[in-house]
């Protein structure tokens, strides 16, 4: 059984786009003028392919792939043809259409499971990196890459450095050199075409230490090497000088890196995360400007751990993208498209109250993510005067993903009873802004609360529970409690157990109190705070009853305790039998003073 178990948000430069009201509405309850808003610029982005959005796979697990940017053949690795019964695994050769070649696929032996591939750019032929599967009896495979020819045909093999249970994918450049991450050296170990360790790129001058775990490389046209650092997860640039490697920069840190991947004709990078419950990618054009962020809510996380995550590779004749995808057996397909900003609808508020107010809207982010996300609002005086220009901006608590409709709110706090104000939602990705529709409410009167108390239940002579009724016509409760005592000194607190929302209907309370003394009156009330100030209820009061006496059982008489039994008799042994006499040979039995013995026989002489 093959084991994976080793296996932000920068917002720049966002605009408020400012709008002009055509008219001021002022309304004593709520309005919605429309759900719709025209959107911004759009831009150059990937969505799924409108022809071949997916191509299903022979085998399970497909991680590497790789493409021959000559004749644009597709090479995708899949890790095993069953993994149940441990079968090595095989390398899939398409066309560019996404159909196998005559040739494929590239077949392994007992314990060939292929991960990274690549295609030398001189030769065309291939690269295979081979995974080292952890078993119960111990590694299976060794770390090595094998070489093939663009028929298929086996050739040698050389030695890399990896360790049981790492997923890679590996990289050639313009020369045939082929770069292999390896988690063993913490280090990208690079190979001429022959095999022959040439470099080793270490992360020793990096900012944020050296590689942790190594498992994903890219190179661009220019030579630049793109490192993705699991244990560590950042992507790390480093530029290519002769036989030097200099770290640059680091690309992307602390979104959950697991692929990279280049675009040849522009030298743009793609990311491949794993964040947010899901597994998207981040496309960064040459200067390492974010341009995209694409297919959030399309590909589920790895069932097998980061280690199985899907690779990128780019066709630079089409700029078509195509991700593995593991947990279907299948590979991704986007094009480039032009992409648009998310849609974004306002919606009507609710829990409107005297000083607050809960803002609702809906945002589809499209698979494409959304950067930036608020409400903005604004009293009707202030958007008379000038739109949005000086409204103020609340945060969205999360930020929108996936291709559906996404329900977002947000509360307002300390606004001005009596008024109306204006909103809207706006959110923005990399291709720009939607501001959904203006919409307005208005805040509610100040009224102070109306507080009750009723009669209390559950008296006994130690306790009781007390009961009330809090209606705040929508103010904002900052406190409730009931006060009680002997008479009127309310000398004991309890607070309310049942919290007091922005309504305008009663809230029932009632609270259990304890340690009170029996045969006592007891008064109390309840305390209502709130925007609009403080009530007092009515006074009430109560009698604790008396206790039940306590019946202490009668002693009883003493008595004579009686005399202890006479022991039983005892008895004596049965008589016994005595035993017959029997005498020895010249003895005869006598009787002498009345008792049988033996006497010994005379024997008289003859004469």
């Amino acid at each position: 059984m093959v084991d994976f178990k080793e296996l932000s948000d920068g917002l720049a430069d966002v605009r408020r786009l400012l709008r002009t009201p055509v008219m001021v509405l002022v309304a004593l309850g709520l309005m919605t003028l429309s759900l719709s808003a025209p959107t911004a610029q759009a831009a150059l982005g990937y969505e799924p392919d409108g022809s071949t959005p997916s191509i299903s796979l022979a085998g399970e697990l497909p991680h590497g792939v790789a493409i021959d940017q000559a004749d644009e053949r597709i090479y995708v690795t899949m890790l095993s043809t069953n993994i149940s019964a441990g079968a090595p695994g095989q390398i899939i050769q398409m066309e560019s259409t996404g159909v196998p070649t005559l040739s494929s696929p590239f077949v392994f032996g007992t314990d060939g499971f292929p991960m990274g591939v690549a295609v030398n750019p001189m030769t065309h032929g291939i690269y295979a990196a081979q995974f080292i599967a952890s078993t119960p009896f111990g590694p299976k495979g060794t770390s090595k890459i094998l070489q093939f020819s663009a028929g298929g045909t086996s050739g040698t093999e050389f030695a890399t450095s990896n360790n049981p249970g790492k997923g890679v994918q590996i990289a050639t450049d313009s020369s045939g050199n082929v770069y292999f991450p390896s988690d063993a050296t913490k280090a990208v170990q690079v190979f001429n075409s022959a095999g022959a360790l040439q470099n080793t790129i270490s992360c020793t001058g990096c900012t944020g230490g050296a590689f942790s775990s190594p498992a994903s490389v890219a190179v661009d046209g220019a030579g630049n090497v793109y490192v993705v650092d699991v244990g560590n997860d950042r992507v790390v640039k480093f530029t290519h000088s002769g036989s030097t490697y200099s770290f640059a920069s680091v690309l992307q840190s602390g979104l959950g890196a697991a692929a990279v991947g280049v675009d040849l004709s522009d030298n743009s990078v793609y990311v491949g995360d794993i964040s947010g419950g899901g597994y998207h990618v981040v496309a960064y054009n040459s200067a390492g400007s974010q341009f995209d962020d694409f297919a959030n809510g399309l590909i589920a996380t790895p069932s097998q751990g980061i280690a199985a995550a899907g690779q990128i590779a780019v066709n630079k004749t089409t700029d078509k993208l195509y991700v593995s995808e593991p947990n279907s057996n299948t590979l991704l397909v986007f094009a480039r498209v032009t992409i648009n900003p998310p849609t974004a609808s306002t919606l009507a508020a609710s829990s409107v109250g005297q000083v607050s107010a809960k803002l609702n809207a809906t945002v589809n982010a499209k698979s494409h993510a959304v950067i930036a996300c608020r409400f903005e609002y604004i009293d009707a005086t202030g958007f008379e005067a000038n739109g949005y220009t000086n409204a103020t901006d609340v945060s969205c608590p999360t930020l929108p993903n996936g291709s559906a409709s996404t329900p977002i709110s947000s509360t307002l706090t300390g606004l001005s009873p009596a008024r109306t104000y204006h909103y809207q939602i706006v959110a923005t990705n990399n291709a720009g802004t939607t501001e959904g529709s203006d919409t307005t409410f208005t805040t509610l009167p100040t009224t102070p609360s109306t507080v009750t108390t009723q009669v209390p239940s559950a008296v006994s002579d130690t306790a009781a529970t007390l009961v009330g009724k809090v209606n705040p016509h929508g103010g904002s409760v900052t406190n409730c409690h009931f006060e009680y005592g002997v008479g009127l000194s309310y000398s004991l607190s309890a607070a309310c157990p049942t919290a007091v929302g922005v309504v305008s209907t009663d809230v029932a309370e009632s609270k259990a109190v304890a340690g009170l003394s029996a045969s006592t009156t007891y008064h109390y009330q309840l305390v209502v705070t709130s925007n609009a100030g403080t009530v007092i209820s009515n006074d009430s009061e109560f009698t604790t009853p008396t206790p039940p006496p306590v019946v202490t059982p009668a002693t009883p008489p003493a008595t004579t305790p009686a005399p202890p039994a006479a022991p039983p008799p005892v008895s004596s042994p049965p008589p016994t039998a005595p035993k017959p006499l029997k005498c020895k040979k010249g003895f005869r039995k006598k009787k002498v003073h009345g008792k049988l013995k033996c006497v010994k026989v005379k024997r008289h002489r003859q004469r």
